[in-house]
């Protein structure tokens, strides 16, 4: 499985260029020019292959003998060589990822930002895919480097995430220290428990989420409000609209964290 390869501005691009007309070989090539693929940096296969590689690659995916984190890779770098898709290609790629590492269980709660660690240093990445897809004795790069690159992405997006689960929850801890005093039953509390999940709220949404009538959902945004747990974006009698502010800032920390710790090793 997964032994094709269509790699290459040279055969490869002279081969899709002498067998395909524009109108039955739709640009999806990367680099060269939009007439055909000569000069091209990367050239996906034919058509006529993409239907039995998919099906190759679906197989592969099936399999529960290989390490989850290495065949999420593996199956990355060969969707992307494959590049069934006109548009969107790298998108669904990503989400491939987490689709094989929740189907092997490898995710909790919460998904570590792989695809965030990645985008930070694209050269690491493309080196690394670039690597996978040419598979050549004779290239600077292993041809497991897409693995040992997912490797490293995953264990910095895991440490930050578990980082930003413990800031979450410690903010959580004094929220709750603020809404000491209300009833057991208030649905303040219920609210905080579902604020990282909906850092932004109205009254309707609230109301939706927690299953209460529109008054009580208006008396928790205000009990909240008046903790400083949540404020307010505007003023409007109607269609008010709150955010949790803290909680955001810890996110927006978060990314910037992430971001840098990538950067360094670009």
């Amino acid at each position: 499985m997964l032994s094709a390869r269509f790699t290459g501005p040279s055969s490869a691009a002279k081969r899709c260029a002498a067998s395909h007309t524009p109108a039955s070989f739709a640009k999806s090539w990367i680099g060269g020019n939009d007439r055909s693929p000569v000069g091209a940096i990367f050239v996906p296969p034919p058509p006529e292959y993409v239907r039995p590689l998919l099906n190759d690659l679906e197989q592969f995916i099936a399999r529960e003998d290989l390490d989850p984190l290495s065949q999420a890779a593996i199956a990355h770098g060969q969707f992307e060589t494959v590049h069934p898709f006109l548009d969107g290609n790298g998108r669904v790629g990503r989400a491939l990822v987490y689709a094989i590492l929740r189907r092997r269980e490898l995710l909790g709660d919460y998904i570590p930002p792989i695809s965030l660690v990645l985008n930070a240093a694209p050269r690491n990445y493309t080196s690394s895919l670039a690597a996978y897809q040419r598979r050549s004795t004779t290239s600077q790069h292993p041809p497991d480097l897409i693995v040992q690159t997912f490797s490293r992405a995953a264990e910095i997006a895991s440490r930050e995430a578990a980082a930003l689960r413990d800031d979450v929850d410690a903010l959580q801890a004094r929220w709750r220290e603020a809404l000491k005093g209300l009833r057991s039953d208030a649905a303040a509390w219920k609210l905080v428990d579902e604020l990282p999940g909906r850092p932004v709220l109205t009254a309707p949404s609230v109301g939706e989420l927690l299953r209460i009538s529109a008054p009580a959902a208006g008396r928790a945004l205000n009990q909240l409000d008046e903790r400083g747990i949540i404020k307010r974006l505007n003023e409007r009698k109607w269609g008010r609209t709150w955010e949790a502010s803290e909680l955001l800032t810890l996110v927006q920390a978060f990314e910037r964290r992430v971001g840098g710790s990538r950067a360094s090793r670009a």
